[in-house]
């Protein structure tokens, strides 16, 4: 419950954050930008996958690659700080932590319906189809398989009835 100070509750750990207080997250050791770095890159659908407009949303810069110069600018700086961020191991660790917890499996049959239920991209909409058959289990894949040379057809059959 925060108190008469708290300004803010940190939405990691969830501790309440007092005017002027640099935090760190108990057990991250990550500050709350580059949290939220973390977690621009890897929940948010706008900057997904992109370190650069991850950094950007997350300490708050107006950066645009094909924008004005002073954007152009900022853009660049924010490729050569997010690319050192992505070389931080803590930072590294935590990636893998997001990415693990968004790969539930209600979230990934939600990505694969909208492939199912899409009509832009057929190959990807029947590939879609396909692997949600598996997973249902309505169809089975072929296999042919080949033997060469002698078979010891004992080695089939349980033996433990023999005495």
């Amino acid at each position: 419950m925060p108190n008469d100070s708290t300004i803010a509750i940190c939405g990691v750990c969830k501790r309440d954050l007092n005017v002027g207080e640099e935090h760190v997250c108990k057990g991250l050791d990550l500050n709350p930008k580059q949290e939220e770095f973390c977690q621009n890159y890897i929940n948010n659908e706008e900057t997904f996958s992109n370190a650069t407009l991850s950094y950007a949303v997350a300490y708050e810069i107006d950066a645009f690659l094909h924008g004005t110069e002073d954007q152009k600018a900022n853009y660049f700086t924010c490729a050569v700080s997010a690319s050192r961020l992505l070389k931080n191991d803590k930072i590294r660790s935590r990636l893998v932590d997001l990415l693990n917890e968004s790969l539930e499996d209600r979230k990934v049959d939600a990505e694969l319906a909208k492939m199912v239920f899409q009509n832009k991209e057929l190959n990807t909409k029947l590939g879609a189809i396909r692997e949600y058959n598996k997973l249902k289990q309505r169809i089975t894949e072929k296999t042919d398989v080949k033997l060469s040379g002698m078979l010891d057809v004992g080695v089939l059959f349980d033996k433990s009835h023999e005495k």
